[in-house]
């Protein structure tokens, strides 16, 4: 791979969940996902451009993955492990806290 095409992708990939980010949180889920101040756009942008950089660096580097359909069923599986385990850490947290008032 070469590096314009892994930029390229780096980039895509941002841009992806840069936007669908804002369609889940900012206009679909506000009710569930209420702000709570004011957000760092900029910091939003580079946290999903360092995720959209570690996904493609896996897909490139490790996995190999270069169709569209292995690129979709690894991005589901990383997806869903990565989403329990926060799930799962930040249940743990909130527990704590409920805990130390009873």
């Amino acid at each position: 791979m070469t590096s314009k095409s892994f930029i390229l992708s780096a980039i895509a990939g941002t841009i992806t969940y840069f936007l669908l980010g804002w369609l889940f949180y900012g206009i679909l889920f506000t009710e569930i996902y209420a702000s709570k101040g004011e957000n760092a756009i900029s910091f939003i942008f580079i946290g999903c451009f360092v995720y959209a950089f570690l996904y493609t660096y896996i897909y490139k580097q490790w996995a190999s993955i270069s169709t569209l359909k292995g690129g979709a069923i690894a991005g589901l599986i990383l997806g869903f492990l990565n989403s329990l385990s926060n799930k799962t850490i930040k249940g743990e947290k909130h527990r704590n806290e409920r805990q130390k008032y009873y």
